[in-house]
């Protein structure tokens, strides 16, 4: 948020990050956290968890009566509801002259006018058995999903390109399993001699891989001995399980695996670091994190820039920020895009080798390539809380009687970097007044 002469908007923003702090535990819908409801940071994880899965998710902005809001305890009147895809109604084709494809209805424009959606999971086993489902306006509704198209309408699960291979993958680890169990049941193979007829002391001269009870042997069991024929012989027997080769084979799927999730690493879906150097994992961190950073940067577009962006319209309406000084209701209507503007910014990729990284930051701020303001972004960190932490530290630190050279040493300040007084450069007190 910034002033009409450009400047910051200090005490607008931190109003704004006060609401926004306390909403986080009250926007969901089905109640607070350990209440059957979620906080805000795990409403994020839940719906992009959904997107990765299911290919898209809908989030509904519930208006709430002022009996509710007071009911709930809620800041505003405005709360989220995650939607499952699988409420879209793909029944309907048209509505008041619009199309409607795969339950979204679309305006002449091809821009979208509303959603339709049942009132229940179609899944549901309180669901009759004739499924009633509401138009919701388009305006009240946000849809999250990735386009890769065109013209697409509905998000495609992440994990389609690896499903085959995934599946496979389980398949060949059951295998294994199996083949593993099957050699198992069989410790030794008899050959019988030229003039022996019969296999054991006591058995049938017409016996062929029967059991006691005559019933042919059609499954293996644990300890059986096998009839080889004749040739007078045992035969020790290598069931070559567990298949040596397996467990790179399987790393092998994994690695191909990972290539079709963005942002994943061959190392972080095996879990397995032992043939990793230093070098291999931090080249792969700087190929995987630009696909991170751009699925943070649509995340925050697509998803958290309009829950702000409501959030915030819907508390000035409410009158929160009219103790702000120098705000105005219709200043914010006139420069709504200056006033909702904002950065967001995600997690951030955590150093293999935090040494040399500090050191290229401090290194790019002398040089003058970077800023202390885009090393605290870097990190994830607001550069003024830091300032703000730090004046704190040294005021306290001198208010308990820790001197300035033992605080600065903790800062890892050289006070022989410091400024020397210039003789003659001192400031001069201010005149006293004459005495009458």
């Amino acid at each position: 948020a910034t002033l009409s002469s450009g400047e910051p908007f200090v005490d607008f923003r931190a109003k704004v990050k006060q609401i926004w702090g306390m909403l986080a535990s009250q926007i969901d819908y089905r109640g607070r956290p350990g209440f059957g409801g979620q906080h805000f940071a795990d409403i994020q994880k839940t719906a992009l968890r959904g997107v990765i899965l299911g290919g898209e998710v809908l989030f509904y902005f519930r208006p709430l009566s002022a009996a509710e809001q007071i009911s709930r305890e809620t800041l505003l009147p405005i709360q989220l509801q995650l939607v499952h895809p699988e409420r879209f109604d793909e029944s309907i084709n048209s509505n008041g002259g619009n199309r409607v494809i795969h339950g979204i209805e679309l305006r002449a424009d091809d821009t979208r006018a509303a959603y339709h959606l049942y009132k229940n999971h179609p899944g549901d086993v309180w669901q009759s058995s004739s499924l009633d489902s509401q138009r919701y306006p388009a305006s009240s509704i946000g849809h999250l999903y990735v386009s890769e198209d065109i013209d697409q309408l509905r998000g495609v699960p992440w994990l389609s390109s690896v499903l085959l291979r995934s599946r496979d993958v389980g398949d060949y680890e059951y295998n294994e399993l199996k083949a593993a169990a099957m050699a198992a049941c069989v410790v030794l193979g008899y050959r019988r001699s030229s003039a022996q007829s019969q296999f054991g002391p006591n058995a049938p001269s017409d016996w062929d891989l029967t059991d006691g009870d005559g019933n042919r042997i059609t499954n293996l069991s644990p300890g059986m001995l096998l009839d080889l024929g004749s040739t007078g012989e045992i035969q020790g027997f290598n069931p070559q399980r567990p298949n040596a080769g397996a467990a790179e084979f399987l790393s092998y799927e994994l690695r191909s695996i990972a290539c079709g999730v963005p942002g994943t690493k061959g190392s972080t879906v095996t879990g397995d670091y032992r043939n990793s150097s230093f070098s291999s994992e931090r080249s792969a961190d700087n190929d995987a994190w630009p696909e991170i950073e751009g699925i943070q940067d649509w995340f925050a577009f697509n998803f958290m820039q309009p829950i702000f962006e409501r959030v915030i319209e819907a508390a000035v309406i409410e009158g929160k920020f009219d103790d702000v000084a120098g705000f105005s209701a219709e200043d914010f209507l006139d420069r709504k895009s200056d006033y909702l503007a904002c950065q967001w910014q995600g997690p951030v990729s955590r150093s293999i080798n935090p040494t040399d990284d500090a050191d290229a930051a401090r290194k790019r701020v002398q040089n003058g390539a970077s800023s202390p303001q885009i090393e605290a972004a870097i990190l994830g960190r607001d550069w003024r809380e830091i300032l703000r932490d730090l004046s704190e530290f040294k005021e306290y630190a001198a208010q308990i009687g820790i001197s300035e050279d033992i605080s600065s040493q903790i800062l890892g300040i050289d006070q022989a970097d410091q400024p020397e007084a210039v003789p003659g450069n001192e400031a001069t007190p201010p005149a006293t007044e004459a005495a009458a």
